[in-house]
This record gives C-alpha cells, sequence and structure tokens, in this order.
C-alpha cells in the first residue's frame, strides 16, 4: 500500500474501537486501546534540525491519529518514516504499518461501532 492508500484505510477506523500494538525491533513497547476518534496537526513526527525555523516546522505531511476527547493519546503516521503497509488477516481488520526499518504498528478493529465489547 502507498502512504496515501494507508492513510485512508486508517481514517476508515475512525469511531471504531482498535489496538494498536507498536513494536521496535523484535520489542513490543506499546498497546493502545479505545475508540479512534480523530486525526490532528501535532507537528512533525521527524523533527527538523536544530537551525530550523517556522517552515520546517509547519510543512510536513503527519498524522497524528487519536484516541478519546483530549487528543492526547495517540500515534504518528509520516511519510517520511513510511516504508510500507499491508492488510492482515482474511477479514482485513488488521492493519500493519512499517514506519521504519526497526519500527512497526499493527492496528486492528475491534468492532464496527461504539459499542462495548464484552
Amino acid at each position: 500500500m502507498t502512504f496515501d492508500e494507508t492513510l485512508g484505510a486508517l481514517l476508515g477506523l475512525i469511531g471504531q474501537r482498535v489496538r494498536v500494538r507498536i513494536t521496535v525491533g523484535v520489542l513490543t513497547v506499546a498497546f493502545i486501546d479505545g475508540f479512534l476518534e480523530r486525526t490532528l496537526d501535532r507537528g512533525p513526527a521527524v523533527l527538523p534540525g536544530l537551525g530550523s525555523g517556522p517552515k520546517d516546522w509547519e510543512n510536513h505531511d503527519t498524522h497524528f491519529f487519536a484516541f478519546g476527547g483530549t487528543g492526547e493519546t495517540g500515534f504518528y503516521v509520516s511519510s517520511e518514516a513510511f516504508v510500507s503497509a499491508r492488510w492482515l488477516g482474511v477479514e482485513k481488520d488488521s492493519l500493519q504499518i512499517e514506519q521504519s526499518p526497526d519500527v512497526m504498528l499493527s492496528v486492528s478493529s475491534l468492532s464496527r461501532s461504539k459499542e462495548p465489547v464484552l
């Protein structure tokens, strides 16, 4: 999948309960579980150099996918770090996104509505 196709797939999951697994190398470093609410502009995921000006901070194609109403919890998807993405499983309910050679995001749909999963 291309970066734009991956964004489209993630936007299709907004409003759904998902579980995100973040793996660095062979180590799983985080799990996030909840309703994917929206995207936010939280600045670049790949930080500009020390001598960078405002244009370097504003000119990016990074999307922060937020959980819950505050937007404090979520994950970045950046075209600068994007390597590849693909759907896993027969139902295509898990999206695997390679953000760099060492960082992998797995976004799995847990529900098709905002009803609690028991």
